[in-house]
């Protein structure tokens, strides 16, 4: 009886994938096993998550200096008959925050939609679409201030 429920958990650990267990190993070394590769499989998870998370934020992180850029460059070259030009560069610049905030906001969903459905715990999406359109309505701003008289 013992070399069968062995043998059934030594067949759940290689269906699972589990290394460095064999029909020799013991039941409670079996199921140790078991245990230790849930342990990884959901600490992988959380690392993607946290990946995810970083990459969210550099995402932002570029979509800001982008828009840092765009409002410095007209205040830092005091070239007042090509100012209509840096303008326009400014406007590109503010143009391409918007839509990397766009793109970050889509890619970290996406991924957080998949790591919800693996059971991982995340930043609810609802505080996230606050924060790009708060972003959002920043870049809007910082058109206006684009425009402004210096």
């Amino acid at each position: 009886m013992r070399a069968l429920k062995c043998s059934h958990f030594y067949l759940r650990a290689v269906y699972l994938k589990v290394a460095d267990v064999g029909p020799e190993h013991s039941e409670e070394e079996v199921k140790d096993q078991i245990k230790l590769a849930h342990e990884r499989t959901f600490l992988a998870k959380e690392r993607n998550l946290l990946a995810n998370e970083r990459t969210l934020s550099a995402w932002i992180r570029t979509g800001l200096s982008l828009v840092a850029v765009a409002l410095a460059l007209p205040r830092l070259l005091e070239l007042s008959h090509w100012l209509w030009a840096l303008r326009i560069i400014g406007v590109v610049f503010i143009t391409t925050a918007t839509v990397v905030f766009v793109i970050a906001y889509r890619s970290y969903s996406a991924i957080n939609r998949k790591l919800t459905e693996e059971g991982v715990e995340s930043t609810p999406t609802w505080v996230l679409k606050i924060v790009i359109l708060a972003l959002l309505l920043c870049n809007v701003l910082a058109l206006l201030l684009l425009f402004q008289e210096q």
